[in-house]
This record gives C-alpha cells, structure tokens and sequence, in this order.
C-alpha cells in the first residue's frame, strides 16, 4: 500500500525503471535467497556490488531495524549490479553521488572489461591498497601492475580543465607540490618492479569522444533515473504504477476511505484489515501494553517483564 500523499517521505532509494542494481533487490529477500541472487551476478565478468559504505552506514542500521519475519512477498525482476541512487525529501529528492570518485571507478572498471579480469578497488574490495606509504587506485596481483587515475586539478596537471586556474598563486603552488608528489609515488613503485599505468581526467574524458565502445561502457553504468529532483507526488505515482523500484523509508497507514480506483462494496479499509492487518514492523514492546492475559501468563511463569522486541501488526507505521 502506497503512503498518503500528504504525509512525510523520509528516504527514497532507487530507480526508475525496472532495471535496478544487486542492493535494491537483495535488501528484500532471505539471506540464502540474497546470497544465491548475489553468487548468480558475481558469475558476470567485471560485476561489482553496490555495497553501504560508511558515508551511508546510517541505512544500514535503518534497515537493519526493519528486517522483519512473518509474511513475506519476494518480488523477481531484472537487476543488475552497480552503484544506488539515493534521495532525500530534505534535499528535494536530488540524486544524491554515493561515490565521489565515479570517474576513477568508470576507468578502473573499463580496464578490468578490457582485461577480461577483475582487478581491486576500493569500491570491489572494500578498502584502499596501499603500496609503501602509497594508496593506489587499482592493483593487479598477477601482473604487478598499479593504475592510477590523476585528476588534473588536484594533480596539478597543466591543461583545458585546469586552464582557468593558471596563474592564480595559491593553485600554482599547491600545483608544484602536488605534481612532485604524483611523480615520486610513481618512481617509488616503479623502483619496486611494479608496472604503473596513469591516466588523467582530461584524457579519458577525450577518450570518451572517440572510443564507442568505452561511451556505450560508461552508458551502462549510469541509473535511469533523472539527474535533477523530482516532486512527492512523481515518486508516489511511480511507487504506484510499478515503475519505481527499490526502497522507501515513509510513514505509512491505513486509509479511512478506499481511494477511487478500488471500492470494497461492504466493508471500509479498517474493517477489510481487521483480520489481517497489512503493516508489520518490529518494535519494543513494554510489558504495561500487552493484554492482561499475557501479562497474567508472565507472572505465572515467572518471566521478564523487560520490553521486547516483537513483530507486530497494524494500520499505521
């Protein structure tokens, strides 16, 4: 059931479109369920895994407070993995970035398709290499070979995407000094017998002009879902039609009337409901707001009266 227009949107992550990433679709299913989902994607050569890094370690509490048993629908569509997108009501639903870095991970990730071969990143391994007192951007432990990606600002390279910054002193000094430092980390690993491969921003960006196959590569990696904010109401009606999916934090209820495209001829919404409510959630449940008779059965067996945390069921979340 889709929550009222006029009550508030907390967190909306994903997509729109039917094509969705490994992390909207797993979130929803039994852990074997989501490990077989996850084994059958890694089976795909260059697959990544779009995974709650700490900038966005607060979903991961959130869902993990609202993982709950009983009834479950398991919901089958076409996925793929990749990076999420995430979105915000405080933010007008901007597409907010999960990685800061995305062009670094594009190229990094194209070399791994060329080499028909997975090479670590921070994104698929989880954590940054470090060579020396060096982080790398990409190691190849078959090959020994390091890739970095230099951004041209911040490496203090000399070209179109930097022109506007030539001359300025405080650029120009931390220029020099930057561009010193890339060299002796290159000569530092290169002293060590690994092959270093670089690439800067504004040559891949070039690149990217010339090189169909690696534009149609970067296409795939983008999310369908519009780069600017979106209304409430075009994530209720795409929650509704089914051509949002992936996940949505909200508060939800129980409607007093049946909206106009469904009428039930006897019974209103909470009458329909009564038997089974349609809402579940896991929450503390005190001992002063279970039934008498319950509270009876703790004193009889001498159990806690410590709250607990139950699943239950009702019409407003």
């Amino acid at each position: 059931m889709s929550a009222p227009s006029s009550l508030p949107w907390k967190i909306y992550i994903g997509t729109f479109s039917k094509e969705t990433s490994i992390f909207s679709k797993s979130v929803c299913l039994y852990l074997g369920l989501h490990d077989a989902c996850c084994l059958r994607a890694d089976e795909k050569p260059g697959a990544s895994f779009a995974l709650l890094d700490e900038k966005n370690k607060d979903l991961y509490y959130t869902i993990k407070q609202n993982i709950i048993g009983g009834p479950t629908i398991i919901f089958n569509r076409h996925n793929e993995a990749g990076l999420f997108v995430r979105r915000c009501l405080e933010n007008d639903f901007k597409p907010e970035k999960t990685e800061k870095y995305l062009l670094a991970y594009d190229w990094l990730d194209w070399i791994s398709c060329c080499l028909g071969r997975t090479i670590q990143h921070k994104l698929n391994s989880g954590k940054e290499k470090k060579i020396g007192p060096y982080p790398v951007d990409d190691y190849d432990p078959q090959t020994l070979t390091v890739y970095q990606f230099h951004g041209c600002n911040w490496h203090g390279h000399r070209c179109r995407l930097t022109r506007s910054q030539n001359g300025k002193e405080k650029w120009e000094k931390t220029a020099r000094t930057t561009a010193r430092k890339t060299t002796e980390s290159t000569h530092y690993l290169q002293r060590r017998c690994y092959t270093v491969v670089e690439m800067r921003v504004c040559t891949f960006r070039n690149q990217t002009r010339f090189i169909s196959r690696l534009r149609g590569f970067l296409q795939t990696r983008r999310p369908p879902t519009p780069q600017r904010k979106v209304t409430e109401s075009k994530v209720l009606t795409a929650n509704m039609s089914g051509q949002l999916f992936g996940m949505a934090e909200v508060h939800i209820r129980v409607p007093e009337e049946w909206p106009s495209h469904f009428r039930h001829r006897s019974m209103s919404p909470h009458q329909y409901f009564q038997e089974m409510s349609p809402i579940f959630c896991t929450s503390e449940v005190p001992y002063d707001v279970i039934g008498s008779h319950m509270q009876e059965h703790v004193r009889d067996f001498d159990l806690s009266k410590n709250p607990r945390r139950l699943l239950v069921g009702g019409h407003e979340r």
